[in-house]
């Protein structure tokens, strides 16, 4: 019993003394910009996404990939209603700072959904460039399991919960043909809430889990769309985004994403 005492102290020890190992709170889905300029107009997409993760050499494979599905339809001339799911599959290899016995393999399983609207507005003449402001709401499930080893005793702890997300997207896209650009900014708020886990409060606070409520995100993020000219319902889309440090709390740095979009009314126009 006081081996075991004295083990778990020393691993206490050992996070709060280690600068940087990271319990990752969120990761971002892909922007769901829909690029129309006319009523009737829908969007369809399906993408790949990835990101960074921290590996190990001798630890295996280290990864950060999912996906997302989006919908969007233009009821107006100026409105457009938007729905969105995504799911992400993390895993990150982590060894304490100068401490090459203790080492712990972090696997993430975080999906969600959202439901918004989306304003957009011609800035010139031809409209052929828009603004949009696009909000919403949505909500993530959050799920890890962190399996480590000190010497040959293991440790091994679970983390769950799930967050409200509210969110403003404004933003402009310009092309209207083969070609297309879009840039914005996503500003988020998120509400974490339903924890489940049998992490000890020292190493809630030395993760940075503990006192998890409330967390804005501002999120820059840029978009190339491309296509033949010959199928204006057909698009491909590159997408990257990042998301500022919250000063709190642990978040992933962006993604990278490569998707294909169509709009099933334009695709034999």
């Amino acid at each position: 019993m006081m081996t075991r005492l004295l083990f778990v102290a020393f691993l206490v020890i050992m996070i709060c003394c280690s600068c940087n190992q990271p319990r990752y709170v969120y990761s971002q889905n892909v922007r769901n910009v829909h690029f129309f300029n006319d009523k009737g107009q829908s969007r369809a997409s399906a993408t790949l996404a990835t990101g960074p993760s921290r590996g190990i050499t001798t630890m295996g494979k280290n990864y950060n990939r999912g996906f997302d599905l989006q919908g969007a339809y233009a009821i107006t001339r100026n409105f457009a209603a938007t729905a969105a799911y995504y799911s992400r599959k993390e895993k990150d290899q982590i060894q304490v700072t100068n401490i090459d016995v203790f080492t712990s393999e972090v696997s993430y399983t975080r999906s969600g959904w959202e439901l918004g609207g989306s304003f957009f507005l011609p800035i010139d003449r031809r409209s052929q460039s828009f603004f949009h402001i696009d909000g919403g709401f949505g909500q993530t499930s959050n799920r890890f399991t962190d399996v480590g080893t000190f010497d040959s005793l293991g440790v091994s702890r679970d983390y769950a919960n799930k967050n409200i997300r509210l969110f403003l997207q404004p933003g402009i896209y310009t092309g209207n043909g083969p070609v297309e650009f879009g840039m914005g900014v996503r500003v988020q708020w998120a509400n974490f809430g339903q924890v489940n886990t049998n992490y000890t409060p020292a190493e809630l606070q030395a993760y940075r889990l503990s006192g998890l409520g409330e967390m804005s995100m501002v999120e820059p993020y840029v978009i190339l769309r491309f296509g033949p000219a010959s199928l204006p319902g057909l698009r491909f889309e590159i997408q990257g985004s990042f998301t500022a440090p919250s000063g709190d709390f642990y978040t992933r740095a962006g993604y990278f994403s490569f998707g294909v979009a169509v709009d099933p009314f334009r695709l034999g126009k």
